[in-house]
């Protein structure tokens, strides 16, 4: 709660994808602490099948997004019926201006066991959220598309590649990582053996960046967000994330990644 009232010079957040969620009830008692229930924040969520237990969500205020309906796509990998990981949450409403929009929530399979033979899991995610994008755009053609989450992968990895790839006959929707300047400018929100990865990215429909009239973003829209208090403090892990665990110890932090935002402007 801190952490997001604080973004966006202490103005918060309107929209908020969330991973690592352990069950819904987590989300209500979230929603409704002291220093958030003020925001009156509405929830999205589907229970997935992660063996771990942990989900994907959306919180957002009822000013900002008009709720229409939700879907859950699963993942099923080919040859490998044991392997379970998070569904793709696709929550579709209107934001302020009236723009009919659908919010998609990912947190891609991890790189456990070493970053290439984890790969193909990663990129058999990405092309499924692009087949979704890509029906939603073939459908509607002015559709508006804001897709986010934990990719696992750097935004000039294959499987967010695939997510961006030109736009074509067979693949209607045109979609613009706005965290592509950031990973070139070697930002990042992970921090791992004394190096910044950019696993958290927002992505939206090229429209969102084109557009005139109505909501839209600049290429340049969007921000990692580490103040001073969600960071370490001295030692030497100064600089790095402020955990709430290393291992099994309670360091009582925030989290392992930094938080990501965009801001949208008339």
């Amino acid at each position: 709660a801190q952490v997001l009232n604080a973004m966006n010079e202490n103005k918060g957040a309107d929209i908020i994808g969330l991973a690592e969620i352990e069950n819904k009830g987590v989300l209500e008692a979230f929603v409704n602490a002291p220093a958030m229930k003020a925001a009156n924040y509405k929830i999205a969520h589907h229970d997935s099948p992660d063996l771990r237990g942990i989900d994907v969500a959306l919180l957002y205020k009822e000013n900002a997004f008009h709720f229409k309906a939700q879907k859950a796509y699963p993942i099923h990998f080919p040859n490998d019926s044991l392997t379970k990981t998070r569904d793709i949450l696709v929550v579709n409403g209107t934001l302020a201006d009236g723009t009919n929009t659908f919010i998609i929530i990912n947190h891609f399979p991890s790189r456990r066991g070493g970053t290439e033979v984890s790969e193909p899991k990663r990129i058999f995610v990405a092309e499924r959220l692009r087949n979704i994008c890509d029906s939603l755009s073939t459908v509607d053609p002015s559709v508006h598309l804001i897709v986010m989450g934990d990719f696992n992968d750097e935004p000039t990895d294959k499987s967010l590649n695939i997510i961006t790839a030109a736009k074509s006959a067979s693949h209607p929707a045109s979609l613009v990582n706005l965290f592509l300047p950031l990973k070139l400018a070697q930002q990042g929100t992970i921090y791992f053996k004394g190096e910044w990865s950019l696993f958290d990215q927002i992505i939206v429909s090229e429209n969102f960046t084109t557009g005139t009239r109505g909501l839209h973003v600049t290429k340049e829209a969007a921000t990692i967000f580490k103040p001073e208090f969600v960071l370490e403090q001295e030692g030497k892990f100064k600089g790095a994330p402020f955990r709430t665990y290393v291992g099994p110890k309670y360091m009582g932090g925030y989290s392992d990644h930094m938080s990501v935002y965009i801001v949208m402007t008339k």
